[in-house]
Parts: C-alpha cells; structure tokens; sequence
C-alpha cells in the first residue's frame, strides 16, 4: 500500500470508531492482517510507516474531537455513555461464562442464519476469487465484522448492511469467474444484474409494506376519533407554543421520537430521554427524571402509552409505561392534557402530553 492510504485507513478507523465502535471488526482485522504480513515478511520500515500513518489518522482527528467534549467539560460524560454504558448496560449478561459463549455463539449465528442467500453468494464468491493472500483477508474481514456485532449482546436488522460490502466484492468475483468460463454467458450475466439490482432491496425487507403511506390519515387520530394532518408531534408541539415560546420537554419513559424537533427545542436536563435500560442497570437516569419533575425543570413531559391498538387513553393507562419510581412524581406535579397515537412501521403507538401543574 501507499504510505497516503495508511492515512486514510486510520481517518476511516477513526470516523467508523466514534460513530459506532461495533462496526469496526473488519478495520480491526485488516490492520491486524497487513501488521502481520508486514512483521512476517520482516519488512520493519513497512511496519513502521503503516503503524505510524495509521496511528496519525487516527489519533489526530481524535485529538480534536476530545478536545472540543474537553471545552464544554463533557469528557466525562463521553466516557462514561459510549463507553461504560454501551459496552456494561445493554443486554449485558450475568448467567456464568458457558452461558455467554453459548449466547455469543447465537448471536453469531444469527446474522447469518438470517442473510443465507447473501453469506453464500460471499462465501462462493471469495472462494472463486483469483487475488491470493486478499481472499484470506477478506474472509477474515467477514467473520470479523460479525464477530465485533456480537459484542454488542443483540442483533439489529440492518447490522446486515455491514455485510454488503463483502457481497459486492464477491458477486464481481464470482461473475467475472462466469465470464471468464464461459465467454458467452456475459449476456446472462447482465441479466443476472439487472434482475438482482430489482429483487435484492426487498429481500429479507420486512418493511416493505410500510415503504409509503397509504392513508394519509392514518398517522395520527384526534381524541374525538376526528382524522387530521398534524401528525402527534406536531399536535403536541402547537399544545406547547399556547403556552410557551420555547417548551422543555422531558420523554420520561421512551426514546424521542421527533417531539423536540416538532417543538424546536432542545434538552434542558442531563437526561432527556429513557435509554434503553433498567432501573438496575441505570438508576441515575431513573433518578434523574423523578428530581427533574419534582423540581419542576420541564414545562412538559410525554409518556409513551404501551398498547397494540389505538387507546383511549386516561391518567390510568397513560402510567402504565412509567417506571414506578416515576409515577408519583409525575402525577404530583403534572396533568394530562393530551393523546393521539401515530403508526411506526405499521404498528401503532400511543402518547400522551403532560403539563405542568
């Protein structure tokens, strides 16, 4: 490799790494594999100037970003939520050292279990490939991407999206093996690609029916079954601005979902929103939303109202999704003065608007 594109590969760990550290299994691995190489072929300046560059496009970057958290006094708070709390809180398992391997297995598995068509026509495709020493590395990126998910303890659906680099790479190996086989299947081939560039984005696609609305009135019901166009943030935001120009809202029981968008505001408190976590793996968060409703810091709070249909919600079902160490402080210090409900991904969500007392 050039001794430019060392720089670019630690600026792409670099970018990778503070976006979503899981994702960067296959950079872990393609520096571990060319440091090797490097070592094995005993080519010390090599080694040298790829550990060097790379460190400089790494490190550099992340010297201003941490410098920028270490102005506004928030280092700290990096640390400790991208860190400790992602890496410690979610899906973190107590059940013995047998019982994670056995889970971490799973959770490899699933990936790929889930994506057959496409780990095959990888796995094939690298395997017909002609580049050497590369289709070791590129088969070591793949298990190392899926191996890095793992850590996260839980398997999104679009985690297969990291995958698809690895495709494309072997889908054009594994047509140019085709053409180089058998000249005369270059036009089937071509078939096979504009066929494939149709079928490929709704395979495995569960929410294809979802893609585009179909009512536009759907999204979002009135408390008297009237439709409207607002959709609940919306609703909840002209609620808000009758009262204050600038609203502060706290989302005591769920992520956001668009309201302080809708409001045009920003957070007020440390914790704004529920992070995916108990009250025994978090408890300051918990914590932190009962102190902030009882010294009245937001004007408002929305409640995420659990249910598999559209509700008529009251004061008694809207807390049912709130934390009991929660509950006595929100009805104590603030009302219900609004509902609706809204459709994600077909499935529909209820809301509730609270307002200080």
């Amino acid at each position: 490799m050039r001794p430019w594109l060392y720089l670019i590969a630690g600026f792409g760990l670099f970018y990778v790494f503070w976006v979503k550290y899981a994702m960067i299994g296959a950079l872990i691995i393609f520096f571990l594999y060319v440091g090797f190489g490097l070592l094995a072929d005993r080519n010390w300046r090599g080694l040298f100037m790829a550990v060097g560059l790379s460190l400089i496009g790494f490190l550099v970057p992340s010297a201003v970003m941490l410098g920028v958290f270490y102005q506004h006094h928030a280092l700290q708070s990096l640390i400790d939520v991208y860190f400790k709390m992602n890496m410690m809180a979610y899906g973190e398992n107590q059940n013995g050292i047998i019982s994670q391997l056995v889970n971490s297995l799973g959770l490899f598995a699933e990936p790929i279990n889930q994506h057959w068509l496409i780990t095959a026509i990888t796995a094939v495709g690298l395997v017909l490939t002609k580049i050497g020493r590369q289709r070791s590395m590129l088969f070591m990126m793949f298990f190392g991407t899926v191996a890095m998910l793992v850590l996260t303890h839980f398997v999104r659906e679009y985690y297969v999206l990291l995958l698809m680099p690895f495709f494309v790479v072997a889908l054009f190996q594994l047509f140019a093996w085709l053409i180089n086989w058998q000249k005369e299947l270059l036009r089937l081939v071509m078939l096979l690609v504009m066929i494939g560039i149709f079928v490929i984005p709704f395979y495995g696609n569960s929410y294809i029916k979802t893609v585009t609305p179909r009512d536009a009135h759907q999204p979002f019901l009135a408390r008297h079954g009237q439709p409207t166009d607002q959709s609940v943030q919306e609703r909840f935001a002209a609620d808000m601005y009758k009262k204050s120009e600038h609203p502060s809202i706290l989302m005591v029981n769920s992520l956001d979902s668009g309201f302080f968008l809708a409001a045009d505001t920003h957070p007020v408190t440390r914790y704004f929103h529920l992070m995916n976590m108990t009250y025994d793996e978090f408890p300051e968060m918990y914590n932190s939303f009962s102190d902030t409703m009882t010294h009245r810091r937001v004007q408002y709070v929305v409640v995420f109202v659990p249910g598999n249909q559209p509700l008529a919600i009251d004061m008694r079902n809207a807390l049912n999704g709130v934390h009991p160490y929660n509950k006595a402080t929100l009805v104590k210090n603030y009302r219900l003065i609004d509902t609706g409900y809204q459709l994600l991904a077909g499935k529909p969500k209820n809301w509730a608007l609270f307002e200080l007392k």
